[in-house]
């Protein structure tokens, strides 16, 4: 039960951080398998490992504790209410409106292309040489002043 917790609180805290803060080798991890544990069922709906990351990145609020375990208890919290009042919104009908229909496909498509272009961008690569190149492109035609800060006063 202690690696779960550690895994779940490495995930949460950072995916670069899940190797160093597991026992289990990188090689033998699987992070498909890590990102579909469910963490728990809400009313018959599962809330995985992957939704708890997915709602910490796209979170917005008042700032996490630093305390990794405090912080998987406050995301846990947020999401289960998050959750319940969709869940509730759902057997209230919303789901059904237009605007709603019209809303979740826009939030789709905007994750989507998210994660196309980050995925587009983690492909390329650029040099040392062509950053230079375009830096000196772009900046190196323009003027350059200096300023003493008496002159600014």
């Amino acid at each position: 039960m202690k690696m779960k917790t550690v895994l779940l609180a490495a995930l949460l805290a950072s995916p670069a951080v899940l190797v160093a803060q597991t026992e289990t080798p990188e090689s033998d991890i699987d992070i498909n398998e890590e990102l579909n544990k469910v963490i728990m069922v809400v009313n018959g709906e599962n809330m995985t490992v992957g939704h708890l990351l997915a709602y910490r990145i796209t979170r917005q609020g008042m700032p996490l504790p630093q305390d990794p375990m405090q912080s998987q208890d406050v995301l846990i919290n947020e999401l289960f209410s998050s959750m319940l009042l969709a869940q509730e919104a759902a057997r209230m009908g919303l789901d059904k409106q237009p605007q709603i229909i019209a809303s979740i496909e826009v939030a789709r498509q905007q994750t989507l292309r998210q994660a196309a272009l980050d995925e587009l961008i983690s492909k390329q690569e650029i040099s040392e040489e062509e950053l230079k190149t375009a830096y000196d492109k772009q900046h190196g035609a323009t003027e350059k002043n200096e300023y003493k800060t008496r002159h600014i006063l």
